[in-house]
C-alpha cells in the first residue's frame, strides 16, 4: 500500500520562520514537527498547499515525490463586482478557531482601529466561530457569523485588510476577496502561496504603522476610484491560477500519475 500525507500548514516550515505566533501557540503544538518529519519520512508522497512549503520541505530536510497542491475557488461565484462605498469600511473574513485570524482581529481593533478613530472608519468581521473573538469587541466593529452568502461584504466594504503574522498554508479569503475585486492590503504570510504583487495587485505592508498609513491613504474616494488597474490585474491572476475548475483538473492529472505510478511498481 502507498501512503500519502497530505500537509495543509507544514510546521517545520512555521518553525523555520518563527511565525507560531504567542508562547501558549508554541506549546501547544509542541511535537508537531517531530510529527511532520516521522510523517514525511513514512509517507511515498506528500502535498502541501503551497510551493513555499513544498520548496522548504524539499531543499531543506531532503524530502522528495512532493506535489504542491493550491486551494482553488469558483471566480464565477465570486464575480468581480466591488464598488467603493459612501461608508468607510475595513473587513476581515476568518474562522475564528483558527489563532492567527484571532490574532489578526486583536491588531485590527487594539492597533489599528484605535488609531483610525478620527477618520470615522467601522471595522466589518465575518466569519464563523465569532465567539471566540468577543472580548475584543467595542463600539466601532459590526460582527456577523455564519452568514449565507459572504459576497456582499466582499462588494460593499472600501478596503480588505489582512494583518496576518503567523501560520502557514493558504488563505482563501485573500482569493475571494482579489476575485470580488476589493482593494487589499495585506502582510508577505497572508500572501503565502498566492504570490499577488507588492504595489502592483495589493499593497503588502509588514509592520502596523505601514498597514496604517496605507488604509489611510485607501480611504480617499478619488484614490480607490483609481485602484481599477490595480484591482483588474489582482482578478486575473486569481482566475488564471486559482479558479476551481483549474485546480480540480490539475487535482485530477496527479492522481492520475500517482495511479499509473502504484500501478507499476
Amino acid at each position: 500500500n502507498k501512503i500519502i500525507f497530505f500537509d495543509d500548514e507544514s510546521n517545520l516550515f512555521i518553525d523555520s520562520k518563527k511565525i507560531r505566533g504567542n508562547l501558549y501557540q508554541k506549546v501547544r503544538n509542541i511535537g508537531l514537527s517531530k510529527f511532520e518529519i516521522t510523517a514525511c519520512k513514512k509517507a511515498d508522497y506528500i502535498f502541501t498547499i503551497t510551493d513555499e512549503e513544498k520548496e522548504y520541505l524539499k531543499n531543506v530536510y531532503g524530502f522528495r515525490n512532493i506535489y504542491s497542491i493550491p486551494c482553488g475557488i469558483d471566480t464565477n461565484y465570486f464575480s468581480f463586482n466591488w464598488k467603493p462605498s459612501t461608508n468607510k469600511s475595513i473587513l476581515f473574513v476568518g474562522d475564528y478557531d483558527h489563532y492567527p485570524n484571532r490574532a489578526a482581529v486583536k491588531i485590527l481593533i487594539r492597533k489599528i482601529i484605535t488609531e483610525l478613530k478620527d477618520d470615522n472608519i467601522n471595522l466589518i468581521l465575518v466569519g464563523r466561530n465569532t465567539h471566540k473573538i468577543l472580548k475584543y469587541l467595542n463600539e466601532d466593529v459590526h460582527i456577523y457569523t455564519d452568514v449565507n452568502d459572504i459576497r456582499d461584504f466582499y462588494w460593499s466594504s472600501s478596503i480588505f485588510v489582512a494583518p496576518i503574522f503567523t501560520g502557514a498554508g493558504m488563505r482563501i479569503k485573500i482569493l475571494e476577496a482579489a476575485s470580488c475585486g476589493i482593494p487589499i492590503v495585506m502582510t508577505t504570510i497572508a500572501n503565502l502561496g498566492i504570490n499577488l504583487r507588492n504595489q502592483n495587485e495589493v499593497f503588502i505592508e509588514d509592520t502596523i504603522d505601514g498597514i496604517i498609513k496605507r488604509v489611510k491613504y485607501f480611504m480617499n474616494p478619488q484614490i480607490l476610484e483609481k485602484t481599477i488597474n490595480m484591482r483588474e490585474l489582482a482578478r486575473i491572476r486569481i482566475v488564471q491560477n486559482f479558479n476551481d475548475k483549474l485546480i480540480k483538473k490539475y487535482i485530477k492529472d496527479v492522481f492520475e500519475e500517482l495511479d499509473r505510478i502504484f500501478n507499476s511498481t
